[in-house]
């Protein structure tokens, strides 16, 4: 920390504030991840739909190209709608501290001001650490449901092409 010693009551309330930021980020990262999976499982289902409705239509009385390319498009849209959830969702470690174990060992003997100064400046740490992973999983997301929705919009033009011209 800074030179400038922060005062006892004023280091309990940071540290107060800066766990609790803290835990709250960890808590995104849980509500992200369950978005994730729950975009990848609603898409796949839509691709699953998708492909058994298209073999359907496009077996009963098409031999248009465009049909089959239009189909093509919309399911590659979901795959990488699908992809974008995947990156969200990898397995990353993401830092929390004080890690127990250290905390043990190098402070147990350190005076409560030191140690809670070391704390505060280790969870601030973290929080930017996670901070940016949190982002690009947000990122990641968004991208996955943008895809999902131009595949639909892409389907949609199957769709509407099918009925028209089929």
């Amino acid at each position: 920390m800074a030179n400038n010693k922060p005062k006892s009551e004023t280091l309990d309330l940071i540290y107060k504030e800066v766990k609790d930021r803290l835990d709250s980020q960890l808590n995104s990262i849980s509500d992200l991840d369950k978005k994730a999976i729950t975009t990848i499982g609603f898409v796949g289902i839509v691709v699953g739909l998708i492909l058994k409705w298209s073999e359907t239509l496009l077996s009963i009385k098409s031999n248009k190209m465009y049909l089959y390319i239009l189909s093509l498009i919309s399911i590659i849209l979901f795959l990488i709608s699908i992809s974008f959830a995947l990156i969200a969702f990898k397995v990353k470690g993401y830092r929390r501290d004080p890690n127990p174990i250290k905390l043990v060992e190098h402070y147990s003997y350190k005076k409560k001001y030191e140690v809670l100064e070391q704390i505060v400046d280790n969870l601030a740490e973290s929080h930017k650490e996670n901070d940016t992973s949190i982002t690009k999983k947000g990122k990641n997301i968004n991208r996955a449901l943008l895809f999902f929705f131009l595949g639909l919009i892409s389907y949609s033009f199957f769709i509407i092409f099918y009925t028209i011209y089929g």
